[in-house]
């Protein structure tokens, strides 16, 4: 699981900047500003909850399998 979590990082990393590149070729000159924002925001906001995700994965998990192993 931890490769593939990088392996996807990795990935996504390289595609933030084309994306965001391809947001401001196609946007018009008077709304590139709003443009570059509205994808750069996403971009935060789809991290922001992948880490909520992760944390509650890992409070749910961790207590249980820490118990387990006499932790």
């Amino acid at each position: 699981m931890r490769t593939a979590m990088l392996m996807m990082g990795l990935g996504f990393g390289q595609l933030v900047g084309q994306l965001i590149q391809l947001v401001q070729d196609t946007a018009p000159a008077h709304q590139l500003g709003v443009a570059t924002f509205a994808s750069s925001a996403n971009v935060v906001f789809s991290c922001a909850t992948g880490v909520m995700v992760l944390a509650v994965f890992l409070a749910t998990r961790l207590p249980g399998a820490a118990r387990t192993q006499g932790i």
